[in-house]
């Protein structure tokens, strides 16, 4: 059996909120392979990689394994590798 897929969901103010106080249990927009954000360990980091601007009062992230049915469209992925280099420094 494949290793599972872990994902890795940005959550802001008003996301991380109806999931705390709403009890939602569903997330959208975009995700990623946690395995690619990693390295990242700063709000700063996570925003700028994410492409958020400005500085939300809350930055947090959930994990999560790929469903079964759902597919993960990496084509956003060199953009993410090449943000996540610049600000960690690392290099491909």
């Amino acid at each position: 059996m494949p290793e599972p897929v872990v994902l890795q969901k940005l959550l802001t103010g008003s996301v991380a909120a109806a999931i705390v106080e709403a009890g939602s249990d569903h997330v959208g927009y975009y995700v990623t392979l946690a395995s690619e954000v990693a390295s990242l360990r700063t709000p700063t980091q996570l925003l700028a990689a994410y492409g958020v601007d400005g500085a939300p009062e809350f930055a947090g992230v959930v994990r999560f394994e790929q469903p079964r049915l759902a597919t993960v469209d990496t084509s956003r992925l060199a953009n993410l590798r090449a943000c996540r280099n610049q600000l960690t420094g690392a290099t491909e």
